[in-house]
């Protein structure tokens, strides 16, 4: 099944990618994003979240996501213990 949602996963970050003009066309720039990556800021951000989809769903179809995930909750799992 994970097979699959690398599929799908690869479908969306091909289309985040290949038509991020298009998207900011159509949603508009983020004054955020142009003044902390520069002039086209907002492309590279659709951009950035494509490859971060796809490189997520990688992960998770060759089982490293639970390593990456066991990683972080170690990592953050003494912060929680202290709050409580």
């Amino acid at each position: 099944m994970n097979w699959v949602y690398l599929i799908i996963s690869s479908g969306i970050a091909y289309g985040l990618i290949v038509y991020s003009r298009q998207i900011v066309n159509m949603v508009g720039r983020s004054s955020w994003f142009e003044h902390k990556l520069g002039p086209g800021g907002t492309q590279t951000a659709w951009k950035l979240l494509g490859f971060l989809i796809f490189f997520l769903a990688l992960l998770n179809a060759t089982g490293s996501l639970k390593c990456v995930n066991e990683f972080i909750q170690g990592f953050f799992g003494p912060m929680r213990d202290s709050m409580s």
